[in-house]
Protein backbone atom coordinates (compact mmCIF):
# COMPACT_ATOMS: atom_id res chain seq x y z
CA UNK A 1 0.00 0.00 0.00
CA UNK A 2 1.31 3.53 -0.63
CA UNK A 3 -0.79 5.05 2.04
CA UNK A 4 1.17 5.81 5.57
CA UNK A 5 -0.54 3.70 8.01
CA UNK A 6 -2.31 6.56 10.15
CA UNK A 7 -4.18 7.27 6.90
CA UNK A 8 -5.28 3.21 6.67
CA UNK A 9 -8.85 2.70 7.45
CA UNK A 10 -9.04 -0.29 9.64
CA UNK A 11 -9.89 -2.46 7.07
CA UNK A 12 -7.06 -1.86 5.10
CA UNK A 13 -4.66 -2.44 8.67
CA UNK A 14 -6.58 -5.38 9.35
CA UNK A 15 -5.29 -6.90 5.78
CA UNK A 16 -2.37 -5.36 6.23
CA UNK A 17 -1.60 -7.09 9.38
CA UNK A 18 -2.86 -10.13 8.41
CA UNK A 19 -0.22 -10.37 5.84
CA UNK A 20 2.48 -9.28 8.14
CA UNK A 21 1.34 -12.11 9.90
CA UNK A 22 1.59 -14.77 7.24
CA UNK A 23 5.32 -13.29 6.20
CA UNK A 24 6.59 -14.14 10.36
CA UNK A 25 4.70 -17.80 9.57
CA UNK A 26 6.18 -18.39 6.18
CA UNK A 27 9.92 -17.21 7.72
CA UNK A 28 9.65 -19.23 11.37
CA UNK A 29 8.38 -22.23 9.28
CA UNK A 30 12.34 -21.86 7.23
CA UNK A 31 14.06 -21.80 10.40
CA UNK A 32 14.84 -24.68 12.56
CA UNK A 33 13.21 -24.48 16.25
CA UNK A 34 15.49 -24.14 18.80
CA UNK A 35 16.28 -26.41 21.91
CA UNK A 36 13.94 -25.45 24.70
CA UNK A 37 15.78 -25.08 28.02
CA UNK A 38 14.35 -28.21 29.31
CA UNK A 39 16.29 -30.46 26.59
CA UNK A 40 19.82 -29.69 28.22
CA UNK A 41 21.04 -32.19 30.33
CA UNK A 42 23.00 -30.55 33.70
CA UNK A 43 26.00 -31.36 35.02
CA UNK A 44 26.19 -32.73 39.02
CA UNK A 45 28.92 -32.20 41.06
CA UNK A 46 29.37 -35.89 40.57
CA UNK A 47 30.29 -35.71 36.74
CA UNK A 48 33.83 -33.64 37.64
CA UNK A 49 35.44 -35.71 40.24
CA UNK A 50 39.14 -35.58 39.29
CA UNK A 51 38.63 -32.70 36.71
CA UNK A 52 39.75 -28.94 38.00
CA UNK A 53 36.71 -26.88 37.06
CA UNK A 54 39.19 -23.82 37.74
CA UNK A 55 42.21 -23.09 39.50
CA UNK A 56 42.51 -20.31 42.01
CA UNK A 57 45.81 -18.07 41.68
CA UNK A 58 47.09 -17.68 45.26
Amino acid sequence: MDKPFHLLTPQEKTILRIAQNRAINEKTKQVPPSKSSAEFVRSTPEDHVGRIIRKVKP
